[in-house]
């Protein structure tokens, strides 16, 4: 008897008994989702840091829009899909969740697809925070500088020429905001650029956040010169008008790029 049909023997109640089991021993979240009937089976701590509302998720497909950011939910969702049209056995993706605190967490979720009897089909895995790997920042719900190098290494063996520019971001003075304002302020400084950026920038488009006050923006998809420049006015244009609403006396320290022809400021 393999796997597949040993948790079919089982009650939903007897699995998430088994998987609470295994959490004890595990950093990453574990979960079993069953691909046939669209029901998602996870632990007590997942449970705790996302608003799921109970351990055993029906019309999961569904529930899951309240929990992955909307910009990733479709491609997550045909992902999934294929794990259950039986066109690829394993799930293995980095996308956004949403936490209790509705702040964006980036996570690496990966599963393996067993076939039991009559096909029935078990996506069985972890989901990872990479804020905890510092890959991603869990105050601007970006990611961090680990994520841009391991990106562009990628993207600079297989694709360079796909790079069409990228742009630096920074705060003037964000230490002694720090200082003499708080941490907590700091933060909030970091979530008000992060959220100009995000709101002016495609979503296709990667935006990391370096160290301390350093944000990246690196485009990858055909523009011209002039949309890239529109952009960088933009976002300066959304600054000054953050600065104004929350009657900033600091923010914007320096914006800098180049496009993919060599063309920068």
């Amino acid at each position: 008897m393999d796997y597949a049909e040993i948790l079919q023997r089982m009650s939903l109640e007897e699995i998430v008994a088994v998987i609470e089991v295994l959490q004890k021993s595990c950093d990453a979240y574990i979960y079993i989702m069953d691909l046939d009937t669209d029901t998602y089976m996870i632990t007590s701590k997942m449970l705790a840091r996302f608003p799921f509302t109970e351990v055993v998720v029906e019309n999961a497909t569904e529930a899951l829009k309240g929990i992955i950011y909307s910009s990733d939910y479709i491609k997550v969702k045909n992902d999934i899909g294929r794990c259950a049209a039986g066109e690829q056995t394993i799930h293995k993706m980095e996308y956004r969740w949403i936490d209790k605190e509705k702040r964006m967490v980036w996570i690496d979720c990966r599963g393996t697809v067993i076939t039991g009897a009559g096909g029935h089909k078990l996506l069985i895995g972890r989901v990872t925070e990479l804020g905890k790997e510092a890959k991603a920042d869990n105050v601007t719900g970006l990611r961090r500088e680990v994520r841009l190098r391991l990106d562009m290494e990628e993207q600079l063996r297989d694709r360079p020429e796909a790079i069409r520019y990228v742009m630096r971001v920074g705060i003037d003075n964000f230490k002694e905001i720090n200082e003499k304002e708080s941490i907590e302020a700091g933060d909030n400084v970091l979530q008000e650029l992060a959220g100009c950026i995000m709101q002016t920038v495609d979503k296709n488009v990667d935006v990391y956040r370096l160290m301390a006050d350093e944000f990246m923006i690196v485009d990858v998809h055909s523009r011209t010169e002039q949309d890239v420049w529109a952009i960088y006015e933009e976002i300066k244009k959304r600054v000054a008008q953050t600065v104004r609403e929350k009657e900033y006396s600091f923010f914007l320290h320096h914006i800098s790029g180049c496009d993919g022809g060599g063309v920068c400021r």
